[in-house]
């Protein structure tokens, strides 16, 4: 290995990235083999959320944790700008390199302040629009419009399922959409 390739090597090893969800057991269930592994591989780990019940797991885990008490999973305008203007004095403080947001609102809210922060790489994952098709035509369009401007803010946007991927495709085209899949290993869970 060339010391350049050293160099390369402690760069990428030294990169601070923030996983920003509304709850912490969602960073625990949902993020918590991505955030082990990267952690594996030497990154700085921030796990942004409501603080709550999991925090310690986290912790445990070599993740710092990042309370954004204002952060709940219910949309309340007032509400939601407290958590924001929040995000917005925790982001600036982390100096992050990479933000991946997750869930529905931290999504919308964590891709805009994320920008206005100067957070070089914003990522954003669909673990799935939250509507059905049951839902209200005005319902479901008000959903798709917001995930569109908040896709606006982050550079990639990945989906984990091909359905969602298509739903946004028109507003996602600049941002080189991936298709990361979600399910379980059959192969694994063998009777």
């Amino acid at each position: 290995m060339t010391n350049q390739d050293l160099r390369r090597q402690d760069q990428l090893r030294s990169l601070r990235i923030g996983h920003l969800t509304t709850i912490d057991a969602s960073l625990f269930f949902l993020l918590r083999t991505e955030l082990e592994a990267a952690v594996s591989e030497g990154y700085t780990v921030f796990g942004l959320s409501a603080p709550g019940t999991w925090v310690s797991e986290l912790e445990g885990l070599g993740i710092h944790h990042v309370p954004i008490s204002n952060l709940t999973r219910a949309w309340k305008p007032q509400a939601d700008l407290r958590a924001a203007l929040e995000l917005r004095r925790k982001l600036r403080a982390l100096d992050l390199d990479v933000l991946h947001t997750h869930t529905p609102k931290a999504g919308v809210i964590g891709r805009v302040v994320g920008r206005i922060c100067g957070v070089p790489i914003i990522a954003n994952t669909c673990h799935g629009l939250p509507y059905t098709n049951l839902d209200p035509k005005k319902k479901r369009l008000a959903i798709k419009l917001i995930e569109a401007l908040a896709a606006q803010f982050s550079d990639i946007e990945f989906f984990l399922n091909s359905e969602d991927m298509y739903t946004m495709r028109r507003f996602t085209r600049r941002k080189n959409p991936m298709l990361m899949g979600n399910g379980t290993d059959l192969d694994r869970f063998t009777f």
